[in-house]
């Protein structure tokens, strides 16, 4: 890796470009922080020779080798996980949070893909001819088992000067979890805050309402007085409290377009995310790449069953697709 893409943000911290190739995220914000004999790193992209280019030459640009290093997940995404089990197979130490090591340890499961394929055909996405398979945190998650130790909130992590504190922040997935460097004002968020680009909020399983549950950790992170926040794709967020209520605003855009559409008479979920605004250059939903899909029809299924829980939606379930109509 070439040195002048590794920045040094603060006094032990480190940021370089991990590339996430034919992704719409384009990088991951890798992090190190580095003490005396040891540093800490804070996920890993994907299993794919670009992200290990990325990670191996940083770690020897500054001169870590994987036995003195501890790896942070923050969540189960293959884009933060994918390179976990090799690093561990290199003598470094992997942590995640309780909830996503469940995730992490089954994501290739026969229970998690037959729960995901029953998303597929509740969604009325069969049609498009989308399985689990075509899913990026499928094809590019670790092939390794993975030993993990695992953490839970209030948890700290000592290493140079920085004392990090782990902190649930659910919503992007059943178990994100950020670090907070309290004395600093300062969060390491992941996919939780993230400046320019909205975190993908979808549907995981019967009974999470990730959106509410999303929202609800909005305001956890508001109440922390932030000073910035190191998030995992794009900038920094300098100004926490004003992107919090951005992603406050946007969700609630988004509600209202969601209930504007259902207004218009019963749909699935792929009829009503085929008529939602998104940032994709594609001119029209059959031009949708299939993960695509996918992460659309998961992000308005979460809007719907927010909506759903409340009251304001009706669901009903005709030869195995949802309906939603208004209440």
């Amino acid at each position: 890796m070439d040195n002048n893409m590794i920045r040094q943000l603060e006094e032990g911290l480190y940021t370089f470009p991990i590339p996430l190739p034919n992704n719409p995220l384009r990088e991951l914000n890798g992090y190190l922080i580095v003490g005396e004999n040891e540093a800490v790193m804070i996920d890993t992209g994907f299993a794919m020779d670009p992200c290990r280019e990325a990670v191996y030459g940083a770690l020897e640009s500054l001169g870590i080798s994987p036995e003195k290093l501890t790896v942070v997940l923050t969540h189960l995404h293959s884009d933060h996980t994918g390179l976990a089990g090799e690093l561990h197979e290199k003598g470094a130490r992997i942590i995640a949070g309780k909830t996503e090591s469940w995730w992490i340890h089954n994501i290739r499961s026969d229970e998690v893909t037959a729960g995901f394929q029953e998303s597929i055909t509740r969604f009325g996405l069969e049609q498009d001819g989308i399985h689990y398979y075509d899913n990026p945190g499928y094809k590019y998650a670790s092939q390794e088992i993975l030993e993990l130790e695992t953490v839970e909130e209030g948890d700290r992590i000592e290493i140079g000067s920085f004392s990090l504190e782990v902190v649930d922040l659910p919503g992007h997935t059943p178990g994100l979890i950020g670090l907070y460097c309290r004395e600093r004002g300062c969060l390491f968020g992941s996919d939780h805050i993230l400046d320019k680009i909205t975190p993908n909020i979808g549907y995981w399983t019967e009974g999470f309402d990730s959106l509410g549950v999303y929202l609800q950790m909005l305001e956890k992170a508001r109440s922390m007085k932030l000073k910035r926040v190191y998030s995992a794709h794009r900038n920094v967020v300098e100004d926490p409290e004003r992107r919090i209520g951005e992603l406050v605003g946007h969700h609630d855009h988004r509600l209202k377009e969601v209930l504007e559409i259902v207004g218009q008479g019963h749909k699935t979920v792929r009829e009503i995310a085929a008529r939602m605004h998104w940032d994709l250059r594609a001119k029209d939903w059959e031009a949708f790449p299939k993960a695509q899909k996918w992460f659309a029809c998961s992000e308005a299924m979460a809007h719907l069953e927010y909506l759903h829980l409340r009251g304001r939606l009706k669901r009903t379930l005709v030869e195995g697709v949802y309906h939603y109509a208004s209440a």
